[in-house]
């Protein structure tokens, strides 16, 4: 089955036997960990027809990419200030509606417009600035670390700033091939770190992460 695209059809031939793209060239040198997002947004399409925009995780976050379907290379999106990761709502014209994320603040609603010019900026936030006053004492981190003789894992860390003694601590595994902890904020892991624990999000063996971390 071919991938159909707004005026024409994917060709198979760039496709492998499970139907995975071979091989994506990107136009940044950071990481592209592959396509694993289960819908596209409504209007997802450049106003020319050359540009398809999805969200997808990426490790231990959401990002949104845009892919040219003439030179077939892939575009990350500049990030909203503040925000670790994006997820694309809606493309209409030249304007690209975004939600901002970040597992220390609620998520924003950020609006960018640029003809003709893809990567955009974010500068335009229709939601402002407005943060839950007791989240600016939170902290998040990503770390990684790898088992001796078993694959390597990534998680998240959400931590109160400043804790006046020894933190407690919340793991919270995922356990699921299908699944993964992003970086999109977590009512449950601010509630936590309220009461002064701090919650590490586990992810392995996601979707996320390419193929050699679920093999």
């Amino acid at each position: 089955m071919g991938l159909i695209t707004r005026n024409k059809r994917f060709h198979p031939s760039l496709l492998t036997g499970v139907g995975i793209v071979q091989q994506i060239e990107t136009e940044t040198t950071k990481s592209y960990q592959g396509m694993y997002n289960q819908s596209f947004p409504d209007r997802c399409w450049s106003p020319d027809g050359k540009l398809t925009f999805f969200t997808t995780p990426c490790k231990s976050s959401v990002q949104t990419y845009a892919l040219n379907w003439e030179s077939f290379k892939i575009c990350k999106l500049s990030l909203p200030n503040g925000c670790t990761g994006s997820v694309v709502l809606d493309v209409f014209e030249d304007w690209i509606l975004v939600c901002g994320v970040s597992l220390t603040r609620p998520d924003q609603i950020f609006i960018g417009h640029k003809p003709g010019a893809y990567p955009m900026d974010m500068p335009d936030s229709l939601t402002g600035n407005k943060e839950l006053p007791s989240t600016q004492s939170l902290v998040a981190d990503v770390v990684s670390f790898k088992v001796e003789g078993d694959m390597e894992y990534e998680a998240s860390l959400i931590f109160p700033k400043n804790p006046s003694k020894k933190t407690p601590l919340v793991v919270a595994p995922h356990g699921d091939p299908h699944s993964v902890s992003t970086d999109q904020f977590n009512a449950e892991a601010y509630f936590f770190c309220q009461l002064g624990y701090a919650v590490l999000l586990v992810n392995y063996r996601d979707r996320g992460r390419d193929r050699g971390s679920r093999d």
